[in-house]
């Protein structure tokens, strides 16, 4: 889901993202390595050593020098054509549940993303890379039950695709007959059903809001 920082503040200097090798697609809300720049909650603090794979692949370390993420397959961090840096090589997934009360405004599941991740704390919903062949419902209904716990039945009804620089997020709105119970995960902070109209008042991952448009 592309979004980039404009700047990033320190402790006792600021960054642009001009100024940096690469720009950001999100803060972190736990310490990571970017380009030489360690970050802790989005604070620059100094610099530091890196890693750089293949030329286009960034590895994210944390301050033991543990790499933050799966580095196996297609589930690692990835730089597009634009410079953003993206979670999976070969693009992400995620679904869009929607209920339709027989009164009332559709309604859609989204979760609270956990503190630790990227965007940590924004609603979202759920989903994430696409692995080694999978196809993007699959990934995204592995993801899901990874995330929140069992899903029921769902009707796709359409498939939207949200590009950055090559990277693509594929996101899929799926009907679900009644409303169910989503669990939390380690992603995860908080799940709940809101309409279009209520998301207005919620801290919203910058993927969510394009969707809304």
């Amino acid at each position: 889901m592309a979004f980039a920082a404009d700047s990033i503040a320190g402790a006792d200097r600021s960054i642009t993202a001009g100024q940096l090798p690469l720009r950001f697609l999100g803060m972190f809300s736990r310490e990571c390595v970017f380009q030489g720049i360690c970050i802790v909650s989005a604070r620059v603090v100094k610099p530091i050593e890196f890693g750089r794979e293949n030329g286009s692949e960034i590895r994210i370390t944390d301050r033991k020098g543990q790499p933050v993420g799966s580095l196996q397959g297609a589930e690692r961090w990835t730089i597009c054509k634009e410079g953003y840096i993206h979670w999976g090589t070969k693009g992400g997934a995620g679904f869009v549940f929607c209920y339709v009360p027989q009164e009332g405004e559709p309604q859609y599941l989204l979760l609270q993303r956990s503190r630790w991740v990227d965007y940590g704390g924004t609603w979202g919903i759920p989903g994430g890379a696409i692995r080694d062949g999978e196809n993007p419902e699959a990934a995204a209904r592995r993801e899901t039950q990874e995330e929140i716990g069992c899903i029921p039945q769902y009707r796709v009804a359409r498939t939207e695709v949200q590009e950055c620089g090559g990277w693509k997020f594929h996101v899929l709105i799926a009907d679900v007959d009644a409303q169910f119970e989503a669990l939390c995960g380690r992603d995860a902070d908080a799940t709940g059903w809101f309409t279009k109209e209520e998301m207005c008042c919620l801290f919203l991952h910058p993927g969510i809001l394009q969707w809304l448009g």
